[in-house]
């Protein structure tokens, strides 16, 4: 369904090992894209090194950064300032190592009291501030919509009409199949209201624990596998079927992931390339 030439590895795959480690899974994997994070646990985006470095160990390996994961709360009210100056680093990390985007997510927080709309129009307001930026630097901003309920922004759609209004055509979205399993949008409203154009990548993940959807959290975002209960094989034929053709990118939370040595993850992450194909 998805050749090899387009699928990634997001590095939360295994936030345990060094960069070197993880792009060499990377190739041991024949997979030539990778997603870095701000995120992982007392590591930096490159591990301390230079970005020189860490281009010399990108040809070495055959592997090409396709984006920086992720600006939090890139619409909370109130911190525009300081979302605008994280901005600004992750795309001076993005230019240096040749990457060509970085990811927005929205707050989700319980103590988000906005409305709707102002939601929205915080959201716009932030795009519109953030554009120039992105649009100087030859960098793109996917916007990553939460499916989760507490999530400032959910919907695909949405998302989708925020690029559209705002001043700057530097957005696209990512589609993240946990998220838009948790999400409001269903398969006819996204055919009728959602431009697939808009999508720069798609995260794909899977749940096999048995459990209640309204439980489902980060930690149980395994590998897609014949037990998946977001069908997410079944999202991304759907992606396919309406005209998308960019990179998927492996994104597994799960500590029953993330604890694996080496060699059982990459096993289990041969599988999950073999499902997918």
């Amino acid at each position: 369904m998805v050749p090899k030439s387009r699928l990634a590895l997001n590095r939360i795959a295994c936030p345990q090992v060094g960069l070197s480690d993880f792009l060499r899974l990377g190739r041991d994997l024949g997979l030539g894209k990778v997603e870095l994070r701000t995120d992982i646990p007392g590591r930096d985006v490159f591990d301390g090194m230079t970005a020189a470095q860490v281009v010399d160990m990108l040809e070495e390996n055959t592997v090409t950064v396709i984006a920086i994961n992720v600006l939090l709360n890139f619409n909370q009210a109130g911190r525009l300032d300081q979302a605008e100056h994280e901005l600004e680093e992750l795309i001076r990390l993005a230019v240096a190592v040749r990457c060509p985007a970085v990811l927005l997510c929205p707050q989700a927080s319980s103590d988000d009291g906005r409305d709707s709309d102002t939601r929205y129009r915080d959201s716009l307001t932030a795009l519109n501030r953030f554009g120039p930026h992105l649009q100087d630097s030859g960098v793109l901003g996917y916007i990553e919509p939460l499916g989760f309920q507490i999530s400032s922004l959910d919907s695909l759609i949405t998302a989708g009409q925020l690029i559209e209004e705002s001043s700057f055509a530097v957005y696209r979205t990512v589609y993240d199949t946990f998220h838009h399993f948790l999400g409001p949008d269903e398969v006819y409203t996204l055919t009728e209201r959602y431009n697939f154009r808009h999508t720069g990548l798609v995260h794909i993940s899977g749940v096999s624990a048995d459990i209640a959807a309204s439980r489902y959290e980060d930690s149980h975002r395994d590998l897609p596998g014949p037990h998946d209960h977001l069908n997410s094989r079944g999202q991304l034929r759907f992606l396919v079927d309406n005209g998308y053709r960019g990179d998927v990118s492996f994104e597994p939370f799960s500590p029953s992931i993330q604890r694996l040595s080496l060699v059982e993850l990459r096993r289990t992450l041969a599988a999950a390339i073999e499902y997918l194909s």
